[in-house]
C-alpha cells in the first residue's frame, strides 16, 4: 500500500525572502530520505 502524496508550499512576501534556498535545500533532504521531489517555481506575470 502506497503512502498518499502530501504537498508542500513555501511561501515567502518579499523576492529576497530566501525561498530558493530553502526549497533546494528541503528538496535534497527529502530526495536523501527515498522522496521523489518535483520543485516548481511560479511565475508572476503582473
Amino acid at each position: 500500500m502506497t503512502r498518499p502524496l502530501r504537498p508542500l508550499m513555501v511561501l515567502g512576501c518579499t523576492s529576497t525572502a530566501g525561498k530558493s534556498l530553502l526549497v533546494t535545500a528541503l528538496a535534497r533532504w527529502f530526495a536523501r530520505q527515498g522522496v521523489d521531489v518535483t520543485p516548481f517555481k511560479a511565475q508572476n506575470m503582473t
